[in-house]
């Protein structure tokens, strides 16, 4: 199950109403923020590893 169907999940099991219009709108911003994060990370991790790979390099030059 996808990110923002679990949220949704989460949502019924803490709240006794349905998600307003808002709700779902805060949801999906969160679920953005999380993804962006995921990025964020995985493009520094990206970014490192080139960073040492061409530096090992130039160190055997």
């Amino acid at each position: 199950m996808g990110k923002i169907a679990n949220a949704l999940i989460s949502w019924y099991e803490e709240n006794d109403h349905e998600p307003t219009i808002g709700d779902l709108i805060e949801i999906q911003k969160q679920d953005r923020k999380i993804i962006e994060n995921i990025i964020k990370e995985k493009v520094w991790k990206q970014n490192t590893q080139q960073s040492l790979t061409a530096g090992s390099t130039k160190t055997k030059k």
